[in-house]
């Protein structure tokens, strides 16, 4: 296979104004006509496989942006491995949280964490 008259139908660099964009386009096309580009059926069919393969593993990815949580006292962000899990701390009215690497106790009564 030979590759004739080629068009770059979109390139994209996120600082880029439209106009930018259009010249950088028009820089690469002009040039990549010139070139003798030979390639195998074989090469192709490859490539376009690697390049559904990219697209199906992506389809699925979220990119939700992360919760924001801002207080103006002085806080601290606990990690929990899943749910809080708690167990009970001998002869008192407490139980203490297992599943993360901060001291959490938990008042059985009130269900309140301290």
């Amino acid at each position: 296979m030979t590759l004739e008259d080629t068009k770059v139908t979109r390139v994209r660099f996120p600082d880029a104004t439209p106009e930018e964009m259009q010249k950088i386009s028009d820089r690469i096309e002009a040039p990549a006509n010139t070139w003798d580009i030979v390639l195998t059926l074989e090469q192709v069919e490859t490539s376009l496989a690697t390049s559904e393969k990219e697209t199906a593993s992506t389809e699925n990815l979220k990119s939700d942006p992360p919760v924001i949580i801002f207080s103006q006292k002085p806080t601290v962000l606990i990690s929990f491995d899943g749910d809080p899990e708690t167990r009970p701390i001998k002869d008192s009215p407490y139980e203490q949280v297992v599943n993360t690497a901060v001291l959490i106790v938990k008042d059985k009564s009130s269900g309140t964490f301290i």
